[in-house]
């Protein structure tokens, strides 16, 4: 079993008490557990912690029948609508052949 202080996830530095108490807290699932506590959710999105976490699920009396691997997707960023704009005026092949008409 793994110490309380040892950190379970480090893209989002979740560690096995956190993971524990959102079990306390209801969490059943790898993916309530990744909702919870954000573990899972970082940059590589659970490939190094999902064996820990699926681990301390079953450590806590989970059965491994009932451990389903969570959906992964991918990180999203909130963008300003100046982000968005084009930099330099955006090429157009369809402009181009009306400008040579």
């Amino acid at each position: 079993m793994l110490d309380d202080d040892i950190i379970v996830c480090r893209c989002e530095e979740v560690t096995a008490g956190e993971v524990r108490a959102a079990m306390r807290a209801g969490c059943r699932s790898l993916a309530a557990i990744r909702r919870f506590t954000r573990a899972g959710m970082g940059l590589c999105q659970g490939r190094t912690c999902t064996l820990l976490l699926r681990q301390i699920l079953l450590d806590e009396g989970e059965a491994d029948a009932e451990i389903t691997p969570p959906r992964p997707r991918p990180p999203v960023r909130v963008l300003s609508m100046e982000n968005l704009k084009p930099v330099a005026p955006a090429f157009s092949p369809v402009a181009e052949r009306q400008q040579e008409r």
